[in-house]
């Protein structure tokens, strides 16, 4: 690096500080990088990052200092080796003259300054307060450290462990050989990565990609193999078929968390899991006449009711133990959420498999937080499907059931805290509409309700015939009521013959 470019490095590398600390409320108006809603916050610690900054909602504040400096030091042994000489001559020019045109157009600075990146944290105060070199060197030193933490620990650390421990720690080697994964650091960093107030633009981390990491695999693959690793669900057996697909329209999400979003909601699942002999010209017909009857018959005071599919949250659906005590069945499939659907024909319920371990609640929470902070998402799939898991496991023999029926992939120990997990995920009282998973659960609800005899012959026979010596009991009880009752019988009929 050349000697000019000295006090840049100074601060990229943590030894030289900035004048601006302050707390400002944020308009997320124009935001494609939103701040999640108070209403939401509950826990602050499933929303703001602990442990490190990314972007400027959380930066230099008192909750992430500490790791500054570890990330000062982590940077600066991946800027001497791999940037180029003049990769901070663009800032000198701004320092110069203050003008931005004279920048290449595909330069890390260009984009950070040129192409809106400000813009994607909406009209913030705190963001305009930023001179354009602070703001510049920042998204530099935040992007650069994702880069570095994502391809060294996350990717080469995955490909060890072949996808097998979701959000458990691993070999960090490299640039993070100095930090010990014991003291849960690696932890609080990787759950701080996914939070919704922490995500970068990609086209930042696209620009100086090529300089931090392989360039031999393609940015796309990267940011799906990355999704896949964050994802609650399992997509295995078709991996290398996810990685196509996403990394072809991953140029049109915003950040990280859009494109894991994007494969929670509308991952493809594989051929043959989900639909098996299914009548889809009758099942058509059968909603067709639904529709017409609710229009023409439910009628009250002149108004027509709502449609009942839409009242979310009118009543509680029964738990899978319940519902499995009435005859559904529970099969999985290896998709997204848009493919949940229930088969009155088979009585089957699909659902995608879901990985509970120590990162489900953090990712599914700011999934949910971003889906109702984003007005392209007019459907609100991830709620739904929060709000169908927390009816649907009550308890632990609820996930015991969904467990063995390879639905739910227990990594946290006991059903009983996967329970625990689950029935958290979803903690507005918002009734979220998102059609595959209100008519999946409207179907479940009907089909329970028209097995009511079935149900309590069930609950009869594990009450009383579950175990041999309380059907012992139960015959010998009846036995001796039946007596009873002739003994009465003949007590009197004998009196009345003698007499």
């Amino acid at each position: 690096m050349g000697e000019e470019n000295s006090d840049l490095l100074e601060w990229v590398t943590g030894n030289r500080e900035d004048s601006y600390v302050g707390e400002v409320a944020i308009d997320i108006k124009c935001a494609s990088i939103f701040v999640v809603p108070k209403i939401l916050k509950g826990n602050d610690a499933i929303y703001n990052p602990q442990v490190i900054s990314m972007g400027p909602y959380h930066f230099l504040k008192p909750y992430t200092a500490q790791m500054e400096s570890e990330k000062s030091k982590i940077i600066a042994r991946v800027v001497k080796d791999k940037l180029p000489a003049d990769f901070f001559a663009p800032l000198q020019k701004i320092r110069q003259d203050g003008r931005l045109s004279d920048l290449e157009e595909d330069s890390f600075f260009k984009r950070v300054l040129h192409q809106g990146c400000r813009d994607c944290y909406g009209e913030a105060e705190f963001v305009q307060k930023l001179s354009e070199e602070t703001f510049a060197l920042m998204m530099f030193r935040d992007a650069s450290f994702l880069l570095v933490f994502l391809a060294n620990f996350v990717i080469d650390g995955e490909n060890k462990r072949g996808l097998q421990h979701h959000g458990s720690g691993g070999g960090g080697g490299g640039p993070f050989r100095g930090l010990k994964s014991g003291e849960g650091l690696y932890l609080e960093v990787i759950k701080d990565v996914v939070k919704l107030e922490n995500q970068i633009p990609l086209s930042s981390l696209e620009s100086i990609y090529g300089f931090i990491c392989d360039p031999k695999r393609r940015f796309g693959d990267f940011v799906a193999q990355i999704c896949s690793y964050y994802s609650p669900f399992w997509f295995q057996s078709h991996y290398n078929k996810l990685l196509k697909d996403l990394q072809l329209d991953f140029a049109t999400k915003a950040h990280l968390l859009h494109c894991l979003y994007e494969m929670t909601v509308n991952c493809e699942p594989c051929e043959g899991i989900v639909r098996g002999s299914y009548n889809k010209g009758w099942s058509t017909l059968i909603r067709w006449l639904k529709k017409h009857s609710l229009n023409l018959g439910l009628k009250k005071g002149g108004k027509k009711l709502q449609d009942p599919i839409r009242l979310y949250g009118s009543s509680v659906l029964p738990s899978a133990v319940k519902l499995s005590k009435a005859g559904v069945k529970f099969k999985h499939y290896e998709g997204g959420i848009k493919h949940i659907w229930f088969d009155w024909k088979n009585s089957t319920l699909y659902l995608p498999v879901l990985r509970i371990g120590i990162l489900t609640e953090t990712v599914i929470r700011n999934l949910i937080a971003f889906e109702l902070c984003s007005s392209d998402c007019e459907a609100k799939p991830v709620t739904s499907f929060a709000r169908l898991l927390e009816e649907l496991t009550q308890g632990e023999k609820d996930v015991e059931l969904l467990r063995r029926s390879e639905i739910l992939v227990n990594w946290v120990g006991s059903d009983d805290k996967a329970a625990r997990i689950l029935t958290n995920l979803s903690s507005s009282t918002w009734k979220p509409y998102f059609k595959p998973v209100n008519s999946a659960r409207s179907s479940l609800k009907n089909y329970y309700k028209r097995r009511t005899w079935k149900i309590l012959w069930t609950e009869f026979l594990d009450a009383y015939c579950s175990k041999p010596w309380i059907l012992i009991s139960a015959i010998a009880a009846s036995a001796l009521l039946v007596m009873t009752a002739l003994q009465v019988f003949c007590l009197f009929y004998t009196c009345n013959k003698n007499a």
